[in-house]
């Protein structure tokens, strides 16, 4: 299969089967899904321009305290300071235990390694829309942006699959308290590895 000698547009409709973010500080995991539409350009042989538009959702994980009536530790984690738990990790835990629905937009360009096989980088913009759950939801940022890079592999000229990783760029939340008189500063970004389903429909 040779590649377009010509520039072209294509449109394409993009599904998010399982995509893996992990928040960190401390390190959390959500799986997302999000669906959308992308638009691509191809040029010079060897390159192709895209633009997607998404909508997805962060799945919430159940809250589970991880102290007893007493006080006692019931959970199983390698935090040492109780005081840094009950304080810090727990409202990463309120905070991840309800649904974040966002838009995204990613854009990136497109290097085609081999007739198959394409090379993609660039930037992700997403904003966080409120939730309906004010207590658990305290994101101090909605907008967030970050680099993404990845691989895509067309399977043929309608069906292509590939993986995207995204590392964000800055805080959607942040945090500063003072734990036995030592200042502690919490912050919350999303890094994730997408792993996409698309089907091109001209």
């Amino acid at each position: 299969m040779s590649l377009p000698r010509t520039p072209s547009f294509q449109h394409k409709h993009l599904y998010l089967i399982n995509k893996l973010s992990s928040l960190t500080r401390p390190s959390q995991y959500n799986y997302e899904f999000n669906l959308g539409y992308s638009a691509n350009y191809n040029f010079l042989k060897k390159f192709n321009f895209q633009i997607q538009t998404l909508a997805g959702i962060k799945i919430k994980k159940p809250y589970d305290y991880r102290f007893d009536q007493v006080g006692k530790r019931t959970s199983d984690d390698h935090y040492d300071d109780i005081i840094y738990v009950l304080l810090m990790v727990d409202e990463f835990d309120k905070l991840l235990s309800t649904n974040h629905y966002y838009f995204e937009l990613p854009i990136s360009l497109g290097l085609w390694i081999i007739p198959k096989l394409e090379f993609r980088v660039g930037y992700s913009y997403r904003y966080y829309f409120g939730s309906s759950d004010n207590n658990r939801d305290f994101f101090n940022n909605n907008h967030e942006g970050g680099i993404i890079t990845g691989l895509n592999y067309k399977i043929s000229e309608k069906v292509n699959i590939g993986s995207t990783l995204f590392l964000s760029t800055n805080n959607i939340y942040s945090s500063i308290g003072l734990i036995n008189g030592t200042q502690i500063s919490n912050t919350l970004q999303t890094r994730y590895l997408q792993i996409a389903f698309k089907y091109c429909f001209n």
